[in-house]
C-alpha cells in the first residue's frame, strides 16, 4: 500500500475514532435531543456543521483567523445544538476520550508517515532532476 494511500486512511481512522465517543452518546440519549420536528431539524444542520468542521480541522483544512467569524460559528452551533448543552459535561468526556484514543493510536503514525511522504517526494523532485543533469552530460550538451 503507497504512503499516501496509508496516510489518508489514518485520518480518517482518526476522524471516525474522535467521533464515535461523541455519536454514541447522542444515540443513548436521542429522545431527549429529537423530542420533536424542530428539535430534529436544528440537530441534523447543526450536527452537519459540527461533523464537517471536526473533518476539516483534522486535516488542517481550516485555518480561521477572524474571531468574529469564530465566534459566529460558535454561536450557530450553540443555537443548532441547544438540546445538547445540557449534557456538555457528558459530550466533552466522550470527546475527550476519542481525543486520548487518537493520540494513542494515530497522531504519531500519521505524522511519520506525512514526514516519510514528503520525504519521498523531494527525493523523487530531486532524482528527477539529476537525471536531467546526467542526459545532458551523457550527450555531450553542458
Amino acid at each position: 500500500m503507497k504512503r499516501r494511500t496509508k496516510l489518508r486512511l489514518l485520518e480518517l481512522a482518526r476522524v471516525i475514532v474522535v467521533l464515535t465517543p461523541l455519536l454514541v452518546v447522542v444515540i443513548l440519549n436521542r429522545n431527549d435531543y429529537f423530542y420533536n420536528a424542530a428539535a430534529t431539524v436544528k440537530m441534523t444542520i447543526g450536527g452537519c456543521v459540527a461533523v464537517v468542521l471536526a473533518v476539516l480541522l483534522s486535516f488542517d483544512k481550516v485555518r480561521i483567523r477572524s474571531r468574529a467569524l469564530l465566534f459566529g460559528i460558535i454561536f450557530g452551533l450553540a443555537y443548532a445544538l441547544e438540546p445538547l448543552l445540557v449534557d456538555l459535561k457528558i459530550l466533552s468526556g466522550a470527546a475527550l476520550a476519542g481525543e486520548i484514543i487518537n493520540a494513542i493510536f494515530f497522531e504519531s503514525r500519521i505524522k511519520r508517515l506525512r514526514r516519510l511522504w514528503e520525504a519521498e517526494e523531494a527525493a523523487e523532485i530531486n532524482a528527477q532532476a539529476q537525471e536531467k543533469i546526467v542526459e545532458k552530460i551523457v550527450s555531450g550538451r553542458v
